[in-house]
């Protein structure tokens, strides 16, 4: 974080001055939303200097250009995501709003999880082998005649069971 004599120097100082909007617009480009938070995280001792950034700095063209020359590269995209800790405070502040209970206890969970209060156990690594076996098992069932004798049969027997529910119905149906 600057100090008191760093703001002086960005005040007189041309680079100094440049130096900082470089660090304002990488901060800028992670929180685009909130360029009032980011002056006052780059100065917070001084919130004078942080307003003065505020205004003027947050439509500066030099600002918009380096934010996007930020945003374009693979690692400014990457340094737009949140850290561990922003993610954490950010998971904290809706378990602290939610309304629903379940929801709440939802956030502190991923809370507990990304603050590492709360480990998977080691030991339950499974493993699930499949192996395809290349092989046709088919059944014998005998000749054409054979099994439409043991089809017939079997048709025969359905057909008598069919017919004993039946009658049973109607019995019930005429009481």
């Amino acid at each position: 974080m600057p100090d008191v004599a760093d703001y002086v120097l960005a005040v007189n100082d041309s680079e100094a001055t440049r130096a900082y909007k470089r660090q304002y617009a990488v901060m800028l480009a992670r929180r685009p939303d909130s360029p009032w938070e980011v002056a006052r995280d780059l100065w917070p001792q001084d919130i004078g200097y942080a307003a003065y950034a505020f205004q003027k700095w947050a439509h500066d063209k030099e600002i918009i250009d380096y934010v996007q020359a930020v945003l374009a590269t693979d690692e400014g995209q990457e340094g737009t995501l949140p850290t561990d800790v922003e993610y954490a405070a950010t998971l904290w502040r809706l378990a602290q709003t939610a309304d629903d209970p379940d929801i709440k206890l939802k956030y502190l969970r991923l809370y507990a999880e990304a603050r590492g209060h709360l480990k998977r156990p080691a030991g339950s690594d499974t493993q699930v082998n499949l192996t395809e076996n290349r092989v046709m098992v088919v059944q014998s069932l005998g000749s054409d005649k054979s099994w439409a004798e043991a089809a017939k049969i079997q048709q025969d027997r359905l057909q008598e069971q069919l017919s004993e529910v039946a009658a049973a119905f109607e019995e019930v149906s005429d009481e």
